[in-house]
């Protein structure tokens, strides 16, 4: 039985990781082994990617899984780290904000003492929630982390410069609305998504402008850690992006040994049989 006053006090501690000199870099896990190679390498917390456990479970991304199988991973990666995590819930996996509340409940119970939360609609529209909408959902899973004990870090997440058509500068200033808006409504950081619009100035005055913690999404276009940190930037996740290079790693064994009849790239990493099950050798039965 989860014990939410431990709980809280990992829930407080992931809080702090946002505000201190260095950034905080989340990796977003699959799975329980890559959880686990995530915290090897010395990583301070662990995120989810809803795209990797739909792929690792044969669905497509956006809510095709439903909030139970997220539950199941998050459940599994609590039970053999002893790291913060913090779960992609996509946008809630309900467009009613009860059921929203309930899941909440089931991600905390499960072991999370963080979430991201999206205001993009998953039904083929490719739309953004109603403003109001949104907040009212954020409301609802503040209320309902409160009430359990745990302040869970809500983590807002704006689809608004991915999804809009307008301008950037109008962008910007959608971005800057509903990440204020989100804040004053109970979350705790804002992630903003982009395809390579994140320049140094637009990153800049996203920061000069929104009361929160800022996150975004690590990839080739972004600048690097160092100058994200003198700019202010607090928090950078991988998303799906290391599952997809681990599945291009799995796809170039396969090449060779197909078609040059190698196996150079299978054995070129040093994990053993016996290394990886130690992993999982010295669980906490206490959880």
């Amino acid at each position: 039985m989860n014990n939410y006053s431990l709980q809280n006090e990992l829930a407080e501690y992931f809080r702090k990781l946002h505000n201190n000199d260095d950034i905080l870099i989340i990796p977003n896990a699959w799975d329980v082994a890559s959880a686990k190679i995530f915290e090897l390498s010395g990583f301070q917390a662990i995120g989810t990617t809803s795209a990797g456990i739909s792929s690792t479970l044969g669905f497509p991304d956006e809510e095709r899984i439903g909030i139970e199988a997220t539950v199941n991973v998050v459940s599994s990666i609590h039970q053999n780290t002893n790291l913060p995590i913090t779960a992609d819930i996509e946008a809630g996996y309900s467009e009613n904000v009860d059921e929203i509340a309930r899941n909440i409940a089931k991600i905390i119970f499960a072991g999370a003492v963080g979430i991201n939360l999206e205001d993009c609609m998953h039904n083929g529209s490719k739309k953004l929630f109603d403003l109001a909408v949104q907040c009212e959902k954020i409301s609802a899973v503040r209320e309902q982390s409160n009430l359990m004990g745990v302040r869970i870090f809500i983590n807002a997440r704006t689809d608004s410069i991915l999804l809009s058509d307008d301008s950037i500068a109008k962008k910007i200033a959608m971005t800057i609305d509903r990440a204020n808006r989100y804040i004053e409504s109970g979350a705790d950081g804002i992630f903003v998504p982009d395809e390579g619009e994140l320049n140094r100035d637009v990153i800049t005055t996203l920061i000069k402008n929104i009361n929160a913690p800022l996150n975004i999404i690590a990839g080739t276009s972004i600048l690097p850690i160092s100058m994200l940190k003198d700019i202010g930037v607090r928090r950078i996740s991988l998303g799906p992006r290391a599952m997809r290079a681990t599945f291009f790693l799995l796809q170039k064994i396969s090449e060779e040994i197909l078609s040059e009849g190698t196996f150079k790239l299978l054995e070129s990493g040093p994990f053993t049989y016996s290394y990886v099950n130690s992993w999982f050798e010295n669980k906490d039965s206490n959880k």
